[in-house]
């Protein structure tokens, strides 16, 4: 390498170096909170957000970072949690985030919903090292200092419905949220999930007049166990389909949120997981 190709190597690395130490923002250091943490929505996910950051970030370190509607200028560095629908126009959808850090401060948005719980749950997973195992199940590694790198990244769910079938999600809201997983009842009208037969097409009601809807058990009447989540016979399809499906095809037409994925986060991830209990208070809301 010649003099003047080291020369530029050296200005462009120089050059570099204050940007991405001024990205860099101190939460914590040695026990001591150098941060606090500002809400600028007032809503019930930006305050369980904020309470989960506060929580963790004590039981890491024992410094307790302060919970304000605003900062004050002279204060030196700021948690930002930003969740208003007019994020949406930055590309934030429905339970996305954004994550960005910049000279004191770090700033999260989402657009009004779930995100910035998950927002939150992303920079205390990725880049602080807490994991969340189950139900009631996480590890927060003792830190004496949080610092937090440069980071600029956006995250879209891939898809809008997210369900497991494991049960610790209705017992631990915490893990739930950790895990971006969402019960039947947060997003099916009146419940219509599964089991929902006797509910649509009653057969106390139409069972007498239209036996042929309702289908046989080893060739015995099932009219009466159609909530079970036994299959409807042919009939009932014949009759379903041009009464209902014209009318469903209209409702998918209209929807306004996508269903397949179109955007990933920029920073992958690790694996999702940790220690022991922390939910039971209800900080979290259930939705």
């Amino acid at each position: 390498m010649n003099l003047n190709a080291a020369a530029w190597l050296g200005l462009l690395i120089g050059a570099a170096m204050p940007f991405t130490v001024s990205a860099q923002v101190y939460l914590v250091r040695n026990h001591k909170p150098e941060a606090v943490i500002v809400c600028a929505s007032n809503d019930g996910f930006s305050q369980s957000a904020a309470s989960v950051l506060q929580r963790f970030v004590f039981e890491m370190s024992g410094a307790q970072l302060k919970i304000k509607p605003a900062a004050s200028k002279n204060e030196q560095n700021r948690i930002l949690l930003d969740n208003q629908v007019a994020n949406k126009q930055a590309g934030i959808r429905e339970d996305g985030f954004s994550i960005q850090t910049g000279k004191n401060h770090l700033t999260i948005k989402a657009s009004g919903d779930k995100g910035i719980l998950y927002g939150v749950m992303e920079v205390l997973e990725t880049y602080l090292g807490v994991r969340y195992f189950g139900e009631f199940e996480y590890s927060a590694p003792k830190q004496s200092t949080l610092l937090l790198p440069s980071i600029d990244t956006l995250s879209n769910p891939a898809f809008r419905y997210r369900q497991t079938q494991f049960y610790g999600i209705s017992q631990d809201t915490l893990y739930k949220h950790w895990r971006r997983l969402e019960l039947p009842s947060e997003i099916f009208a009146s419940n219509y999930w599964v089991h929902t037969f006797d509910r649509i097409l009653p057969s106390a009601v139409y069972g007498a007049s239209n036996p042929e809807y309702y289908s046989f058990l080893k060739e015995k009447d099932n009219r009466e166990k159609q909530a079970s989540g036994v299959s409807p016979t042919r009939s009932f399809l014949n009759w379903f389909a041009p009464n209902w499906i014209p009318s469903l095809k209209r409702t998918l037409k209209n929807r306004s949120y996508p269903l397949v994925k179109t955007t990933e986060t920029s920073q992958t991830a690790p694996a999702r997981a940790a220690r022991k209990s922390m939910m039971k208070t209800g900080a979290l809301p259930e939705a």
